[in-house]
């Protein structure tokens, strides 16, 4: 087949995948439904309804990962094809709770890629995943190959993770000088002046981002840091999965 034949069928999995994830939070068993015969369930010789969803899981996970490790096809590909191929597999994982498996796969991805769009996107995870350690080198390799406010950002959210405020605060700070239009950067700006007790510009960056997404969902947040601000009162917060 050809070279993207790979990330087609990855791209499949990734729908069936899905649709197991939807499978296990919507389907219900349905009543006197049947179980396998043959198979162990807990103390009656059956499976549990939440059994076969494990084992649906597991085969979709062992399908990613037949897409990712067949060898003739992937050797085929093109480095950065490699590496959307692994990236995508290390996402996967994530998302089924396969924390290390899925770090693995994502520190893999990082070392082959030179591509700031794919690095940006491996750092998300990273910073998704609450891995700090990860996720500020990722950034720190993107933003050596190009600068850009959006991940000086995200990179800020990862050094917030990693206890380490003033790298937080330079960094959101270089994102609003190089782009004052984005208003998370305002947002985190804002807290991070707020912590530091800089309370009077902690009020301008959070007057700003509520003037540029007054309906944002980071709104309500602002507004109630904006009255701390004006008090002069500093509140800790700390990001969650980068939002």
């Amino acid at each position: 087949g050809k070279p993207r034949g790979a990330l087609h069928r990855c791209a499949e999995v990734g729908r069936r995948d899905r649709s197991l994830e939807a499978g296990r939070r919507k389907t219900k068993r349905p009543r006197g439904a049947a179980h396998e015969p043959g198979d162990r369930a807990r103390g009656q010789g059956r499976p549990t309804w939440s059994d076969r969803r494990v084992r649906g899981r597991d085969q979709a996970l062992a399908e990613r990962r037949d897409a990712v490790e067949n060898t003739v096809v992937f050797a085929r590909m093109a480095p950065e094809q490699k590496v959307e191929v692994v990236f995508t597999y290390g996402h996967q994982l994530g998302v089924w709770n396969q924390t290390e498996l899925a770090l693995a796969k994502l520190r893999a991805a990082r070392g082959a890629s030179n591509e700031v769009g794919m690095l940006a996107a491996i750092g998300h995870e990273f910073l998704v995943l609450r891995a700090t350690g990860d996720c500020v080198p990722t950034f720190d390799k993107a933003i050596a190959i190009k600068d850009d406010p959006s991940m000086r950002t995200e990179r800020g959210l990862c050094k917030l993770g990693a206890k380490d405020a003033a790298g937080a605060q330079a960094d959101f700070q270089a994102a609003v000088t190089a782009d004052p239009k984005i208003p998370l950067a305002h947002y985190w700006l804002g807290f991070s002046l707020l912590n530091a007790k800089k309370s009077a510009d902690a009020v301008k960056e959070l007057e700003t981002y509520l003037k540029l997404d007054p309906n944002g969902a980071k709104a309500k947040q602002a507004q109630d840091a904006l009255k701390k601000a004006k008090s002069g009162a500093a509140s800790p917060s700390t990001p969650k999965n980068g939002k």
